[in-house]
């Protein structure tokens, strides 16, 4: 990934410009990147939602709190 450290360092006296523009290109491709794998995983959790593949909050929130109560048990 080309991030602003990467691209300062790569940056020459004789084509300061060149350099500097793809590095500037390759980190707005990995950002899109990124949001088109976000937008495809919020496009699935909305639709999952719409299908009613989903459950109760309370419930999910109870099975995790009594799941890492055991597990602060065990460690004592």
């Amino acid at each position: 990934m080309a991030d602003d450290a990467e691209c300062k360092n790569v940056e020459t006296r004789w084509h300061p410009q060149p350099i500097q523009f793809r590095c500037v290109k390759l980190g707005r491709q990995v950002n899109e990147k990124r949001l088109a794998v976000l937008d495809a995983a919020l496009a699935k959790g909305i639709s999952d939602a719409h299908a009613g593949r989903v459950k109760p909050g309370d419930g999910v929130l109870d099975r995790l709190e009594a799941k890492y109560n055991a597990m602060a048990e065990r460690t004592k």
